[in-house]
């Protein structure tokens, strides 16, 4: 099922950014200044989250939570088309999901994206 969650202008190239997916409707998330309260609790939501990355222009979507302890992947750190979680320094391949190094050893789900009159679509 397709889902709009964002506008293509909300993430700049070289950057990634989480977004909430509701019953209603989808909002970006802000980046947490302590990315670990994002995984005992505080301030993490009760929707999907998915993170988007933009690599030189073409957008890319990936769970939120890494597989390694649950911090959330849009407060990392994207390096050509490898984020790099916050936490502890897991880095996924935004282009596949899968593990690029450790210490997570499972990958992240990745999901096709559509972009259509500037907004970016989801196949979740």
């Amino acid at each position: 099922m397709l889902r709009t969650i964002a506008r293509t202008t909300d993430v700049a190239p070289g950057h990634v950014r989480a977004f909430e997916i509701r019953e209603q409707g989808a909002k970006a998330v802000g980046k947490s200044r302590i990315p670990l309260l994002r995984t005992i609790g505080p301030g993490r939501s009760r929707g999907t989250r998915i993170t988007l990355a933009n690599v030189a222009g073409t957008l890319f979507a990936i769970d939120d939570t890494c597989t390694h302890r649950g911090c959330s992947l849009g407060d990392g750190k994207l390096d050509e088309s490898t984020v790099q979680c916050a936490c502890h320094g897991s880095r996924f391949d935004v282009t596949s999901g899968a593990v690029v190094r450790g210490p997570a050893e499972d990958p992240v789900r990745s999901y096709p994206v559509h972009v259509a009159n500037g907004e970016v679509q989801v196949d979740l």
